[in-house]
This record gives structure tokens, C-alpha cells and sequence, in this order.
């Protein structure tokens, strides 16, 4: 469990500078209103990140099965309900908010090549250790 933690912590730290820099860059290039409404969607895409993960780590250790489904069906059902009504708020841009939800795929992808190199480096120098 703990390097999936450390992991999740990496991936969290990226998607944060990933959405710190892109943000400023919209609310520069395109205003506030697409600005507000990136940062909706990230935020419900980095929310739901982190329900996933908790909700697996309560399906490895405890084995609820039954009651993760509950759960799994109830946050599906809150997410979709907050995001429809965001997306009928006359203030939120479509655009942005599908952008902020995208936003989390791209900090993933960062991260799985940032750890792929990284993996691959810790491994050749492991077997550089047994040589010696």
C-alpha cells in the first residue's frame, strides 16, 4: 500500500502543477469564465481520482465487496447529478469544464512516463549494485 500512496501522492503533485499553469494560461489567454470553469472540472476529476482509489483500497483490505458497489453507485450518481448542474449553469463554459476534466489524463500520462523512466533507471542501477 505504500508505494501506491507515494504514487498517488506524485500524481496528485503533477496534476496540481499541471493545473496551476494551465489555469493561469486560459485566465490569461481567455478570461475568467473559462478559468472558473477549468478549474470546476478539475476539481471533480481530482475528487473522483481520489474516491477510486479509496474505494479500491477499502475493497483490498476490508473485502466489502457489496457495500464498495453501493458506494461505486452513489458516487457515480452524486458526481453525475453536481456535473449536471454545473453544466447548466448559465456561468460555466462547456469548454472549459471538459477541459478540466481532460486535464487529469494528461497529468496521468506525465506521470506514467515520469515513472516509467524513473523505474527503469532504479532498475539498472540495482543490477549495477550486483555486479559489483
Amino acid at each position: 500500500m505504500r508505494s501506491s500512496s507515494i504514487q498517488l501522492k506524485w500524481l496528485y503533485f503533477i496534476s496540481t502543477l499541471l493545473f496551476m499553469s494551465l489555469s493561469l494560461i486560459i485566465f490569461l489567454a481567455w478570461g475568467k469564465v473559462l478559468a472558473i470553469s477549468f478549474a470546476c472540472g478539475w476539481v471533480i476529476a481530482m475528487v473522483n481520482l481520489f474516491l477510486i482509489w479509496a474505494l479500491w483500497r477499502l475493497v483490498f483490505q476490508k473485502k466489502l465487496i457489496a457495500l464498495v458497489v453501493v458506494i461505486i453507485v452513489l458516487k457515480y450518481a452524486i458526481l453525475g447529478l453536481v456535473t449536471y448542474k454545473l453544466i447548466k449553469a448559465s456561468w460555466l463554459n462547456p469548454l472549459g469544464f471538459a477541459m478540466g476534466l481532460l486535464s487529469n489524463v494528461l497529468a496521468i500520462t506525465i506521470f506514467a512516463l515520469f515513472y516509467k523512466r524513473l523505474s527503469s533507471q532504479m532498475a539498472a542501477r540495482k543490477s549495477d549494485l550486483k555486479e559489483v
